[in-house]
């Protein structure tokens, strides 16, 4: 089956959202045993907090490069993990960004990102292509 432009689409747009965050960890990682930060007095606390923060972003970025793999691969359970993770983003950086009654709109503009793939990605044609129609049963009961 032919995959259609905008399920390409979707899964590009889908793999820039993860890669980013899985080259950030890679870079942090690298960042804690570099030898700028080791050679800082207090080496082993600095490393620590990178080795968190690299912790904190890994999470999203091996779910979002499992679900941008099941898009690309047509499978329905990377469509739903695509729309589950991505509306969860949604929802937790709109909440971040409204707190204390100011708006961040850095935080705002990444929320976006994720609410416009969530919303390709449940447009019909996208749904359907995830979810084809299920041919009819000739052998189906009928009541008279």
């Amino acid at each position: 089956m032919k995959r259609p432009v905008l399920m390409t689409v979707i899964a590009i747009l889908q793999s820039l959202l993860a890669l980013p965050l899985a080259g950030t960890t890679v870079y942090l990682l690298w960042l804690a045993h570099s030898p700028e930060i080791q050679a800082e007095s207090d080496a082993a606390d600095a490393a620590h907090g990178i080795m968190i923060g690299a912790a904190v972003i890994a999470g999203p970025a091996i779910v979002l490069c499992i679900a941008s793999w099941g898009l690309w691969t047509s499978k329905r359970w990377g469509w739903w993990m695509s729309v589950l993770i991505n509306l969860g983003v949604v929802g937790i950086l709109v909440y971040s960004a409204l707190d204390d009654n100011s708006v961040d709109w850095e935080q705002i503009s990444i929320a976006a990102r994720f609410a416009v793939l969530a919303i390709l990605l449940l447009l019909p044609k996208a749904r359907k292509f995830y979810y084809p129609a299920r041919a009819v049963r000739s052998a189906s009961p009928v009541m008279e």
